[in-house]
């Protein structure tokens, strides 16, 4: 897919990996659709980008709200004519144990992470689907779904997020079977520690990465993510050590939960 002929559409773009995304891809000229909850964010990011606003559509709003995911896609194809990459980044994170977690903060994760998403890739597949195949790809559009390096390793304090995104990986498993035969790709990227505002802007205890290091630039991950769209990746690790970690929980379980377990301890204790 040539992005310069695309039109792309991110969420929660105001900020870390979305902005960073938003940065990567702008250059090349294609169409974009950027969504996010802090209007003044979207403006900055607009101009920064493109100052004339050319080929640049801000909508605010929040993924929880059903008719704004559906009217999103709308304003897309009514503002370029179609619509071609779709990046489920918007996401909130949460720390408390689940035993203390309170009800409205696990229906804010909820609703944002897994419902959000499924809400605007319904209407998204929806509008890729009646649109034209393009003959020199044969490809009618990419859904790429944010998820993260531990849904597969829910995290001490963290275990209603990580099953936000276990939910958000099954979900696009499924859905990549259910378009198999559509021309619509459906990715997971799966970014590791990150350094970005998701750790302050977190619900429940506010506390910082469990890890020690900072994470690594969000520009690396749009990096990661540009080239998931020209080559049409499926399954997106930003790092070498992100996949380690990953195939090393699942074959070690109980390992990996030993050392989180006395790295959590070892941080308390301190």
């Amino acid at each position: 897919m040539h992005i310069k002929d695309s039109v792309v559409l991110i969420t929660g773009a105001t900020a870390g990996i979305g902005a960073a995304i938003a940065r990567e891809i702008a250059p090349d000229g294609g169409a974009l659709i950027l969504t996010g909850r802090r209007q003044d964010r979207l403006d900055a990011l607009k101009a920064e980008l493109r100052p004339t606003g050319e080929n640049i559509l801000c909508i605010c709003g929040d993924v929880q709200d059903r008719k704004f995911c559906a009217d999103v896609i709308e304003q897309a194809v009514d503002t370029f004519g179609r619509i071609d990459v779709v990046i489920n980044n918007a996401g909130i994170g949460h720390a408390s144990h689940l035993a203390d977690i309170d009800e409205a903060d696990f229906k804010t994760v909820w609703e944002t992470n897994v419902y959000g998403l499924a809400w605007l890739t319904q209407a998204a597949v929806q509008a890729m689907k009646s649109q034209t195949v393009e003959s020199h790809t044969q490809k009618r559009g990419q859904i790429i779904n944010v998820s993260s390096i531990i849904e597969d390793r829910p995290m001490i304090n963290q275990v209603v997020y990580s099953a936000s995104k276990a939910a958000v990986n099954h979900y696009s498993r499924g859905l990549r079977m259910e378009l198999a035969d559509s021309g619509i790709t459906v990715s997971i990227l799966y970014p590791g520690l990150t350094h970005t505002e998701f750790h302050a802007a977190k619900l429940g205890q506010k506390t910082g990465p469990l890890m020690p290091n900072a994470g690594i630039a969000p520009a690396e991950v749009a990096k990661v993510v540009r080239q998931a769209i020209t080559k049409q990746k499926q399954e997106i690790y930003v790092t070498w050590y992100d996949l380690v970690f990953v195939q090393a929980n699942r074959h070690f379980p109980l390992l990996v939960d030993r050392f989180f377990t006395f790295w959590t301890n070892r941080k308390k204790n301190r």
